[in-house]
């Protein structure tokens, strides 16, 4: 937009249809500074692979006509099937939806790579895009289909996909409302919780061991130990640790136990949070 200027091609009497335009002018300036732009994209940037989907397997996951296998990168779908007593209806609704969104689009997707080509199951990784643009994952995650998840060093759009959680999670939509989703305090910590949990209570001491640091939750007699290998601590900001202790905190990620310890492992700095006291 050019501003102003030819409204002053005649500085000493301006018309009346130059008034007219620079306070439309100005208006749309003061417009445009007051709509504030979103924090977070979760825009492509560019497109390195164009594929077609042969099967869904569940939310996160489909095979491609070419028979490669694509694990869609920023989040985790419920699974569809389990052990005694799981719930599928979360993993078919979120399969459903992405069953839906192929067909709207005739199975075709827009791939942008990150750091790491394929998992260690051999699964090609990509975030992908619908043929108008948008994020797959980010529609899962806003919907309250799917988690955010973030495994370094896959991490381009790690802050938009968490946002998009924070934001489902506040508005309660989907998986949110179910009572298993909900953030455990650890002194309810049972070995019947293993499996991806959101988990708060107090930080009592953080260890700093080389690269890795350790942080122990523990409350009334329950201890979580969570690790932060040196393979990731990187990814965490200068300074990120310090003053933690004492502080009440969320951390999510998979909950495992060894020898009746609990323990879960942090691999970015969007798995923990600090709460208000």
């Amino acid at each position: 937009m050019t501003l102003l200027g030819p409204c002053f091609r005649n500085t000493t009497r301006p018309d009346h249809t130059c008034n007219q335009s620079l306070r439309k002018q100005l208006a749309a300036l003061l417009l445009c500074c007051l709509i504030p732009y979103p924090a977070y994209s979760c825009e492509a940037v560019r497109t390195d692979e164009k594929i077609s989907v042969r099967h869904v397997y569940d939310g996160d996951t489909v095979l491609l006509t070419d028979g490669r296998k694509l694990r869609f990168l920023g989040l985790n779908a419920p699974e569809t099937r389990g052990q005694k007593h799981f719930d599928p209806i979360p993993g078919k609704n979120a399969r459903q939806y992405v069953r839906k969104l192929l067909n709207r689009h005739e199975n075709i997707l827009f791939l942008q790579h990150d750091s790491e080509r394929q998992d260690r199951y051999g699964r090609l990784l990509a975030h992908a895009f619908l043929s108008d643009g948008r994020n797959l994952a980010q529609i899962l995650i806003e919907q309250g289909l799917a988690t955010a998840l973030i495994i370094p060093p896959n991490v381009q759009l790690a802050d938009c996909y968490s946002s998009k959680e924070n934001s489902a999670r506040n508005k309660q939509r989907g998986i949110w409302k179910r009572p298993e989703n909900q953030p455990l305090a650890l002194k309810k910590l049972e070995p019947k919780h293993l499996g991806y949990r959101i988990i708060h209570g107090p930080i009592s001491k953080i260890q700093h061991r080389n690269d890795t640091v350790f942080l122990y939750f523990r409350q009334h007699g329950k201890t979580l130990r969570v690790k932060v290998t040196s393979k990731d601590r990187h990814f965490f900001p200068n300074g990120f640790f310090a003053g933690l202790t004492g502080r009440h905190m969320e951390v999510r990620g998979w909950l495992h136990m060894t020898k009746g310890r609990f323990y879960m492992r942090s691999r970015h700095p969007s798995t923990l949070q600090i709460l208000p006291h």
